[in-house]
């Protein structure tokens, strides 16, 4: 199911922005600080306004009548900021930004169902490495575009997705489709998002309490636009949220007056040993998950199921697998799923249990070699480098493409 959200609708704004949404307890429209706001507060600028400096200067330099209506607006803040402005859009600064947007809004009808990659000749390639990406993590988007408000902390924002992941549980999971990835503002975008405690639906103008979501990681899906390839990657919900608490003190300080900051007659004061905040939250969240390691745990029937394939395998098979196995751990790269069962050691397992499937009685660990060629070119004529200790060296995000790429070799 999905909350159908018409772009160019949302709900009301107040005169700052904010969305004016039903209070919880009194139903009086309120308007919360936008989750986008709050990320910007923590937020290094010097990349972006090197690039928008870059971008203005050879606007100016293409468009000399831009530069003669700098010149004649000298004392017009606004007007010099327009011209900034036109500057960026003529250096052609603002032509990805608006094909990301573009290739946003069709990601969305595709998991919405109503478009495909047939339908979108210009896009095609960016779709199905998304559907590819998308599929590989088992993820099934369930809504899209959804207002959520977060109101212990007094902030609401849109997310992007939720879906259902191969733990049968909903994580936030953020589309984005620029080049650069700003990964602390997004980690607290998502935070937001995954401890939020409403949902409002701008049909009906109503907030309605919000389902469970995982509170130990959130996905970012990277689908930079013009690049034809996809990663997701998990994201730690406990560092994103205790980012926003940073950043929520320090907007409150900025607030202070200046009476507050400055003594006439300064006497000494004597440093509290532990700093204590002034905004608390009072969500429970589960332990960090470092972005691009292991991917958080996998539950125990799922544990269950892939012993069952393996034990249903061919034996000779078995014993190529087991062979894996084993140099992994003598090379202590161990890719066991009893000491971790994690999601990367899975996408290990679910994809050697395919190609077992495959070649059951002549499988060689050259079928293996051949299919992590792309993924670590060289090694199909590398014998010193065992599969083994390759296997258990994959990162999070290279144990996906390896899946991939292991249904791509077995379809033959």
């Amino acid at each position: 199911m999905a909350i159908p959200l018409n772009p160019s609708q949302g709900p009301p704004r107040d005169r700052w922005g904010r969305y004016l949404i039903p209070h919880p307890e009194t139903g009086k429209p309120t308007g919360f600080t936008r989750a986008t706001t709050i990320a910007k507060t923590l937020e290094d600028p010097t990349n972006l306004t090197a690039w928008a400096k870059r971008m203005a200067a050879i606007g100016v330099a293409q468009k000399p009548s831009i530069a003669a209506g700098i010149l004649a607006a000298l004392d017009d803040r606004k007007r010099l900021n327009d011209l900034v402005e036109q500057a960026i859009e003529a250096a052609g600064g603002t032509e990805r930004r608006e094909l990301g947007t573009a290739l946003h809004r069709i990601i969305e009808l595709v998991d919405l169902g109503e478009t495909t990659a047939e339908d979108n000749i210009m896009f095609a390639d960016e779709i199905n490495a998304y559907v590819a990406a998308r599929d590989a993590w088992q993820l099934t988007s369930v809504h899209t575009e959804l207002i959520v408000l977060n109101f212990p902390l007094g902030v609401a924002g849109t997310a992007d997705r939720i879906y259902r992941d191969r733990d049968g549980q909903l994580v936030i999971g953020d589309l984005k489709t620029g080049g650069y990835l700003s990964w602390l503002s997004f980690a607290m975008q998502m935070a937001i998002y995954a401890t939020a405690t409403h949902i409002y639906d701008p049909v009906t103008n109503s907030v309605t309490g919000a389902p469970p979501i995982r509170q130990d990681h959130a996905l970012i899906v990277h689908l930079p636009a013009g690049e034809n390839r996809c990663d997701i990657h998990p994201v730690s919900v406990p560092i994103g949220l205790d980012a926003v608490l940073m950043a929520l003190e320090v907007r409150r300080l900025r607030k202070t007056d200046r009476a507050d900051h400055v003594r006439i007659n300064p006497e000494p004061v004597t440093k509290p040993d532990t700093p204590k905040r002034t905004v608390k939250h009072t969500f429970t969240v589960g332990p960090a998950v470092p972005p691009d390691l292991e991917g958080g745990p996998i539950t125990s029937s799922q544990q269950q199921q892939l012993r069952d394939q393996i034990a249903a395998l061919h034996p000779h098979a078995f014993n190529v697998l087991e062979q894996f196995a084993k140099d992994a751990n003598a090379r202590k790269r161990s890719i066991s799923l009893a000491s971790r069962p994690t999601v990367r050691r899975s996408n290990l397992y679910r994809a050697l249990i395919r190609v077992g499937r495959r070649w059951p009685t002549d499988l060689t660990e050259q079928h293996v070699r051949q299919i992590l060629e792309p993924i670590r070119p060289g090694i199909s004529n590398t014998p010193d480098v065992t599969v083994g200790e390759t296997l258990g060296s994959l990162t999070l995000t290279e144990s996906q493409q390896f899946v991939a790429e292991t249904i791509k070799a077995t379809k033959a």
